[in-house]
């Protein structure tokens, strides 16, 4: 009896053996499975980050593109107003100087044609 127990106790000491085994296995199995979805996932993160950083750059660089432009067409209207502005303004000097010139002959001829009436 003593010796059934004897075994039977090497028994439960080599079951309870293959059981830890088998749990730390499981466990560094477990253990391996969360670090590599971990791993994906940070391989992920830096994938979404990297695109992100290059869409921004890239948008700041069409932004700039763009700005430029503006200033462009802002600078080229300005520039063709300048101009309009200038050809109005000797238009009118221009006009303002026949009328006065056309008011003067018409003034002298009035006088003349009371002078020749008073006579």
């Amino acid at each position: 009896m003593s010796q059934d127990l004897t075994e039977l106790s090497k028994k439960n000491k080599s079951e309870q053996k293959k059981i830890k085994s088998d749990h730390d296995l499981e466990i560094r199995n477990l253990e391996n499975y969360y670090e590599d979805r971990l791993e994906e996932a940070s391989k992920q993160i830096e994938s979404v980050k990297s695109e992100f950083e290059r869409r921004v750059y890239q948008h700041r660089i069409d932004m700039n593109t763009k700005d430029k432009d503006y200033r462009s067409k802002i600078e080229e209207l300005s520039s063709i107003h300048s101009n309009i502005e200038y050809k109005l303004q000797t238009k009118i000097s221009s006009l303002l100087e026949k009328s006065n010139k056309t008011e003067k002959m018409r003034l002298e001829m009035l006088n003349q044609q009371e002078e020749e009436y008073e006579r």
